[in-house]
């Protein structure tokens, strides 16, 4: 009150810039408090068959879940097949279609620079395992999960065990250039834009997990 009666009392403007920060060291304290407080609850809790860790999951799996979605003709749909066939075509449709590609043009190729018989050699060559051991050691720890939840992480830690396995179905790859269907899984994730998301529209898709 007194800084509006005398707008140009330095000293009164310092003592409320003073009391600003100390306001906002109060709520960046009370924040931490009670982001402490959840974990400490959860650590306790969390990890063990209880009724807040069944409370916890069932909260977010219906805060999580899509029961009503709106096409683009403005009918709702209940069932789940339905949403999920409209979520699908929706973003089908986002990310493109099919189109015709014309042949290459040989004479094109000519005038560019080309690569020598022994690098030709050395991209048709099988791959070691030594270059696959190095690409999965070099992924970030925690970066594109699987399905499962195994992460790169997972793969480093038990190299000794699945080793053998990995490279087999890495060098299965280049050898008849088919890959299982399973690897190349992607779970997709919805995040919505706004407050009570209708249409496929409102979310935002976030391919959150592909398989490594």
């Amino acid at each position: 009150m007194e800084l509006e009666t005398d707008c140009t009392n330095v000293e009164l403007m310092e003592k409320e810039r003073n009391a600003r920060l100390e306001y906002m060291k109060f709520l960046s304290k009370q924040r931490l408090y009670f982001s402490q407080k959840a974990k400490v609850q959860w650590i306790q809790y969390g990890d063990s068959s209880s009724k807040f860790f069944h409370a916890t999951i069932k909260s977010r799996n219906t805060r999580n879940k899509i029961n009503l979605l709106m096409n683009e003709q403005g009918v709702w749909m209940n069932k789940k097949k339905e949403i999920v066939d409209d979520l699908v075509r929706y973003y089908k449709k986002l990310l493109g279609s099919e189109s015709l590609v014309e042949p290459l043009n040989p004479k094109v190729l000519d005038e560019g620079p080309k690569v020598s018989p022994q690098q030709c050699l050395d991209l048709c060559r099988m791959v070691t395992d030594e270059e696959i051991k190095n690409v999965i050691f070099t992924m970030n720890d925690v970066k594109a999960p699987g399905p499962d939840g195994f992460s790169a992480s997972f793969f480093k830690v038990a190299w000794e065990i699945i080793a053998v396995d990995v490279i087999h179905a890495v060098k299965h790859f280049f050898s008849t250039g088919r890959l299982v269907r399973e690897i190349n899984n992607t779970a997709l994730c919805l995040i919505p834009k706004g407050e009570c998301p209708k249409m496929a529209s409102d979310f935002r898709f976030a391919p959150s997990l592909v398989a490594t």
